[in-house]
């Protein structure tokens, strides 16, 4: 009976919080899923599926990388960082599955470099990139991790500089060239990824 008790009350200290944040040199992987380790019994290392926030860490104590895990698969908000400090991206996980929902990629000084959604780990939706100046240089859809529909680019005044169309990762439709002060260039035209004139 005390050897019962023993064990159930190291179970219930031993037993991860709900919101409980770790380092990733506390967790161990087993089969896709992460356990944190247990100080005292190593069986009891895999009873849990971890639930909580982790963090890891430069050399020089600033923070590398910061994330969710529920159940053992890392969900929700994951943030990187430069050795400096810097936000480098940032993004949604969802059960395990990298980039699910927004997403946002950063140049080293900071400002935003890219920005868009994945759905199963693959790009969907409107994505846009950013010179450094902060001026939007692109933007267009993806589907299932294919360029898909209307494209622009832009010249780094703000003017067009392109427009056109893709179809299931494929050139097609009209595609229009500007100069930059906004005077047609060039036209062409393309069929399932061949240029017809």
């Amino acid at each position: 009976m005390k050897v019962l008790f023993l064990i159930i009350s190291i179970f219930f200290i031993s037993s991860p919080s709900w919101s409980e944040t770790v380092t990733i040199d506390d967790l161990k992987e087993k089969n896709g899923f992460y356990y944190k380790k247990f100080n005292i019994f190593s069986p009891l290392d895999f009873l849990y599926r971890f639930t909580g926030i982790v963090e890891s860490y430069y050399e020089n104590g600033n923070l590398r990388v910061k994330g969710n895990f529920k159940d053992g698969k890392e969900n929700g908000l994951w943030e990187w960082y430069s050795e400096n400090g810097q936000l480098e991206k940032k993004g949604n996980y969802k059960e395990g599955l990298r980039e699910d929902g927004l997403w946002e990629f950063y140049y080293k000084d900071g400002k935003l470099l890219e920005k868009g959604n994945f759905k199963d780990g693959r790009k969907d939706g409107t994505w846009e990139y950013f010179y450094k100046n902060g001026q939007l240089s692109s933007k267009g859809n993806w589907k299932d991790n294919n360029p898909d529909g209307l494209w622009e680019e832009y010249h780094k005044n703000g003017q067009l500089s392109y427009k056109y169309n893709y179809k299931d990762g494929k050139k097609d439709g009209v595609w229009v060239n500007f100069n930059q002060d906004g005077s047609l260039k060039k036209t062409e035209t393309w069929k399932d990824g061949e240029k017809i004139d």
